[in-house]
Protein backbone atom coordinates (compact mmCIF):
# COMPACT_ATOMS: atom_id res chain seq x y z
CA UNK A 1 0.00 0.00 0.00
CA UNK A 2 1.83 3.73 -0.99
CA UNK A 3 0.60 5.89 1.71
CA UNK A 4 3.14 8.06 1.10
CA UNK A 5 1.36 9.42 -2.44
CA UNK A 6 -1.22 12.08 -1.86
CA UNK A 7 -4.82 11.74 -3.35
CA UNK A 8 -4.02 13.77 -6.51
CA UNK A 9 -0.93 11.70 -7.31
CA UNK A 10 -2.31 8.54 -7.30
CA UNK A 11 -5.63 9.25 -9.21
CA UNK A 12 -3.17 10.47 -11.77
CA UNK A 13 -1.70 7.00 -11.46
CA UNK A 14 -5.16 5.23 -11.30
CA UNK A 15 -7.04 6.72 -14.15
CA UNK A 16 -7.67 5.96 -17.82
CA UNK A 17 -8.39 8.41 -20.77
CA UNK A 18 -8.53 11.27 -17.75
CA UNK A 19 -10.13 14.49 -18.23
CA UNK A 20 -8.43 17.14 -15.78
CA UNK A 21 -11.33 18.89 -13.14
CA UNK A 22 -10.67 21.80 -10.99
CA UNK A 23 -12.53 21.33 -7.36
CA UNK A 24 -13.25 24.96 -6.09
CA UNK A 25 -13.76 25.85 -2.06
CA UNK A 26 -16.57 25.45 -0.16
CA UNK A 27 -18.24 22.25 0.63
CA UNK A 28 -19.73 20.35 -1.44
CA UNK A 29 -22.98 18.62 -1.94
CA UNK A 30 -24.30 16.02 -4.02
CA UNK A 31 -28.31 15.97 -4.40
CA UNK A 32 -30.22 12.37 -4.26
CA UNK A 33 -29.49 9.82 -7.56
CA UNK A 34 -33.51 10.78 -7.75
CA UNK A 35 -33.17 14.04 -8.31
CA UNK A 36 -33.73 14.45 -12.19
CA UNK A 37 -32.57 17.24 -13.30
CA UNK A 38 -29.56 18.12 -10.83
CA UNK A 39 -28.62 14.55 -10.32
CA UNK A 40 -25.37 14.64 -11.92
CA UNK A 41 -24.29 18.36 -10.59
CA UNK A 42 -21.85 18.96 -7.66
CA UNK A 43 -22.23 21.95 -5.76
CA UNK A 44 -19.66 23.38 -3.75
CA UNK A 45 -20.09 26.65 -1.01
CA UNK A 46 -22.87 28.50 0.37
CA UNK A 47 -26.21 29.28 -1.85
CA UNK A 48 -25.52 30.67 -4.63
CA UNK A 49 -22.06 28.20 -4.73
CA UNK A 50 -20.66 27.12 -7.44
CA UNK A 51 -22.13 24.44 -9.66
CA UNK A 52 -20.36 21.72 -11.51
CA UNK A 53 -22.19 19.84 -13.90
CA UNK A 54 -20.64 16.28 -14.17
CA UNK A 55 -20.89 14.26 -17.56
CA UNK A 56 -22.91 10.99 -15.72
CA UNK A 57 -23.91 10.37 -12.11
CA UNK A 58 -20.83 7.96 -11.98
CA UNK A 59 -18.58 10.90 -12.42
CA UNK A 60 -20.38 12.86 -9.85
CA UNK A 61 -19.94 10.74 -7.29
CA UNK A 62 -16.57 10.17 -7.58
CA UNK A 63 -15.66 14.08 -7.68
CA UNK A 64 -18.10 14.24 -4.33
CA UNK A 65 -15.93 11.63 -2.99
CA UNK A 66 -12.88 13.19 -3.63
CA UNK A 67 -13.93 16.60 -2.73
CA UNK A 68 -15.68 15.16 0.62
CA UNK A 69 -11.51 14.32 1.73
CA UNK A 70 -10.75 18.06 1.34
CA UNK A 71 -8.97 17.89 -1.82
CA UNK A 72 -9.29 21.02 -4.47
CA UNK A 73 -7.98 21.98 -7.43
CA UNK A 74 -7.13 20.29 -10.35
CA UNK A 75 -7.81 16.32 -10.21
CA UNK A 76 -7.79 13.73 -13.21
CA UNK A 77 -10.60 11.24 -13.72
CA UNK A 78 -11.72 9.51 -16.00
CA UNK A 79 -13.72 10.35 -19.01
CA UNK A 80 -16.19 7.42 -19.19
CA UNK A 81 -19.07 6.46 -16.91
CA UNK A 82 -17.75 2.95 -16.70
CA UNK A 83 -14.08 3.99 -15.93
CA UNK A 84 -15.38 6.16 -12.97
CA UNK A 85 -17.45 3.70 -11.15
CA UNK A 86 -14.32 1.40 -11.66
CA UNK A 87 -12.11 4.16 -10.21
CA UNK A 88 -15.05 4.97 -7.44
CA UNK A 89 -14.58 1.41 -5.96
CA UNK A 90 -10.90 1.29 -6.61
CA UNK A 91 -10.85 4.78 -4.30
CA UNK A 92 -13.19 3.57 -1.65
CA UNK A 93 -10.90 0.78 -1.25
CA UNK A 94 -7.63 2.63 -0.95
CA UNK A 95 -9.57 5.21 1.55
CA UNK A 96 -10.32 1.87 3.56
CA UNK A 97 -7.12 0.70 3.11
CA UNK A 98 -4.74 3.35 3.64
CA UNK A 99 -6.83 4.37 7.07
CA UNK A 100 -6.33 0.87 8.58
CA UNK A 101 -2.99 0.61 7.55
CA UNK A 102 -2.09 4.23 9.66
CA UNK A 103 -4.42 3.25 12.37
CA UNK A 104 -2.09 0.23 13.30
CA UNK A 105 0.50 2.53 12.91
CA UNK A 106 -1.15 5.21 15.31
CA UNK A 107 -1.85 2.08 17.79
CA UNK A 108 1.84 0.81 17.73
CA UNK A 109 3.40 4.85 18.08
CA UNK A 110 0.71 6.10 20.62
CA UNK A 111 -0.49 5.71 23.98
CA UNK A 112 -3.65 7.03 24.73
CA UNK A 113 -6.56 6.84 22.79
CA UNK A 114 -6.65 10.69 22.46
CA UNK A 115 -3.31 10.92 21.38
CA UNK A 116 -4.29 7.87 19.13
CA UNK A 117 -7.02 10.19 17.54
CA UNK A 118 -4.79 12.65 16.82
CA UNK A 119 -2.07 10.60 15.25
CA UNK A 120 -4.40 9.56 12.97
CA UNK A 121 -5.88 12.60 12.37
CA UNK A 122 -2.99 13.71 11.36
CA UNK A 123 -1.29 10.75 9.13
CA UNK A 124 -4.46 10.55 7.25
CA UNK A 125 -4.31 14.54 6.39
CA UNK A 126 -0.74 13.62 4.95
CA UNK A 127 -2.27 10.26 3.68
CA UNK A 128 -4.82 12.64 1.46
CA UNK A 129 -2.64 16.08 1.24
CA UNK A 130 0.75 14.83 1.15
CA UNK A 131 3.04 15.72 3.86
CA UNK A 132 3.93 19.25 4.40
CA UNK A 133 7.15 20.38 3.15
CA UNK A 134 9.23 22.17 5.61
CA UNK A 135 10.29 25.92 5.09
CA UNK A 136 13.05 26.90 3.80
CA UNK A 137 15.23 27.98 6.60
CA UNK A 138 15.95 31.80 5.61
CA UNK A 139 20.03 32.84 5.35
CA UNK A 140 18.85 35.61 8.62
CA UNK A 141 17.80 32.79 10.17
CA UNK A 142 20.39 30.21 9.66
CA UNK A 143 22.71 33.23 10.72
CA UNK A 144 20.77 34.23 13.85
CA UNK A 145 21.07 30.11 14.97
CA UNK A 146 24.67 29.87 13.92
CA UNK A 147 25.77 32.77 16.50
Amino acid sequence: MELQKPLPAWLEDNRSAAKTVELPDGEVRLPAAENFLEAATLFFGKKPGHAHVCASRDEAELLYRIAKEGVRGPVSIPAGERECKALSRQLETHLAEGRRALMRLAEERAGTEKLREQVLETLYRWFIDGKPTQPATSAHTATAQGA
